[in-house]
């Protein structure tokens, strides 16, 4: 019984090296996935306000150069991962929250843009909105769940806001949106040619009102906050990749440079 024991302990131990492995090369994945998360990021961010953001309902080319890029990134890290044989299901979550990311940002700035928040403009949010849906869509990545509190802010500035007097309606039109975001949409929101009335003092009492009795029982927070996976990545492990091929897409991206060897890489730690 005691020798059974002893071997059982003994094949653990050889199994250890395995596991360990394991364990860094799953927190080199993360690594890698929050990395190109961030220059995904980098590469749309410029561009991201004035194709979703600033387009003009009457002239649908205006920013039109914006939208291409936008896509064509987005076009450009689908084939990358694609091409790297990374799973359906890492990618698919990959570009879902990017898309979060990317609602979060515009809906944030929407929130500190009066030019922004009228009828007009909403009509035009959501068509370039729908068309990153669009995208999504096509490539079978569901992110109508990541778009919906911009879009939802779209329907907003687009609807009768007297209609957001009655909770239920809110609850039933803007599910996304708590009562504090709902009432800064509405204070600036100006009136255009497609919806020439103002919003009336009445709904702004009651969402002020709405918003302080949330508030009492949960604080409401203004901005969008989007989570991130928090994982833990060892600060000290290392790999020897001094005899592995380096693909160009690793070596001509800065914030990859964790993956090479430090004779070809920085020693900055990326994190």
């Amino acid at each position: 019984g005691g020798g059974g024991g002893g071997g059982g302990g003994g094949g653990g131990g050889a199994h250890a090296p395995v596991v360990a492995f394991q364990s860094q090369l799953a927190e080199l994945a993360v690594q890698f996935y929050h990395t190109a998360l961030r220059l995904l990021q980098a590469d749309i961010e410029a561009d991201l306000v004035p194709a979703i953001l600033e387009g003009d309902f009457s002239d649908p080319t205006k920013h039109a150069a914006e939208r291409r890029r936008l896509f064509g990134a987005f076009n450009e890290w689908h084939e990358v991962l694609k091409r790297h044989h990374v799973r359906e299901r890492i990618a698919t979550q990959f570009f879902q929250q990017a898309v979060r990311n990317a609602a979060a940002f515009l809906f944030n700035h929407l929130l500190t843009r009066r030019d922004l928040c009228s009828c007009g403009n909403a009509l035009q949010i959501k068509m370039n909105a729908s068309a990153l849906e669009q995208w999504t869509a096509e490539k079978s990545i569901d992110a109508k769940e990541q778009l919906a509190p911009l879009m939802q802010a779209a329907d907003v500035l687009v609807m009768n806001k007297s209609l957001l007097i009655e909770e239920s309606h809110r609850l039933e039109a803007c599910p996304a949106l708590n009562a504090a975001q709902l009432k800064r949409l509405l204070e600036l929101y100006q009136p255009d040619e497609y919806d020439p009335e103002a919003v009336h003092p009445g709904v702004l009492q009651e969402l002020t009102r709405a918003a302080s009795a949330s508030a009492a029982a949960c604080p409401l927070e203004l901005p969008l906050y989007v989570r991130r996976l928090d994982v833990h990545l060892g600060r000290d492990v290392t790999f020897d990749l001094s005899n592995v091929p380096v693909p160009p897409f690793v070596t001509q991206r800065d914030g990859f440079s964790f993956l090479l060897p430090r004779a070809v890489g920085h020693d900055d730690d990326p994190w």
